[in-house]
């Protein structure tokens, strides 16, 4: 006895024609309709295998034709969910993440150097290590050191002032002082500490005297840690003056 062959690839028919009781029907007719039932039935296996189960299937054609509306800030699917309110969620996270990435910075944009200009790019914590560091060493050259000095010569009745700094290679003395002679050559010295004698003659960038703010005057060094200073007036009178100045020098 022959088998009925079925089609590889079936189509669902629903129309058959029906047979009556006193239809002449011959074996070809029902070999028919068996093979159409049987072509149905393969059709419709084919279509459940299609269809998503709780456990299996493919979804990779199937169509969600409704989303649920997700409030809720960077929601998180949970287990029971339906597909409309997972894939609610879903979209919901993807947008939340699409406003954040507005203001973030990823760390390919960081900026490792000193030059870029653009405002919306951050910089490195290296750099700003380097900007530290150059800021410490600016400090640093920035102090100013005090430095022992004095001013003695017969002709200085009174120190009204008298300061004496270092700048990395640079001294500075500012002084006021008052005299008791009417005429002076070699007025007063300055003693300096001897490490830092002068390696270039020291000038004397502002003397005056009173009624008298630009006063001739000379500096020169007299020996190692000793600076000359003298000054002259025209009209020759100093008894009871003050005498402001400044000498700058170099080591």
């Amino acid at each position: 006895m022959a088998y009925i062959p079925v089609d590889d690839k079936p189509t669902l028919n629903l129309n058959m024609d029906s047979f009556e009781a006193t239809t002449p029907v011959h074996y070809d007719q029902m070999n028919l309709r068996h093979k159409q039932h049987l072509n149905n039935e393969k059709a419709l296996l084919e279509q459940v295998k299609l269809k998503v189960a709780a456990d299996a299937g493919d979804t990779a054609a199937t169509i969600v034709s409704n989303i649920n509306a997700v409030s809720t800030e960077f929601p998180i699917p949970v287990a029971g969910e339906s597909t409309k309110t997972l894939w609610g969620k879903v979209k919901k996270f993807f947008e939340d993440t699409k406003s954040w990435m507005a203001g973030v910075c990823l760390i390919g944009q960081i900026v490792n150097n000193c030059v870029t200009n653009r405002s919306d790019l951050p910089g490195s914590a290296a750099q700003l290590k380097v900007l530290m560091d150059l800021y410490t060493q600016l400090n640093s050259d920035l102090i100013v050191e005090n430095i022992s000095s004095k001013i003695f010569a017969i002709t200085v009745t009174e120190i009204i002032q008298l300061t004496a700094r270092r700048f990395q290679s640079m001294c500075f003395a500012s002084f006021t002082i008052k005299v008791s002679a009417d005429t002076l050559s070699g007025l007063s010295f300055f003693s300096l500490d001897s490490s830092i004698t002068p390696s270039v003659p020291a000038e004397g960038i502002a003397i005056s005297a009173d009624n008298e703010p630009a006063l001739a005057h000379s500096i020169s060094v007299s020996n190692a840690g000793v600076i000359r200073f003298t000054a002259v007036r025209a009209n020759n009178i100093y008894n009871g003056s003050q005498i402001k100045g400044q000498i700058v020098w170099f080591i």
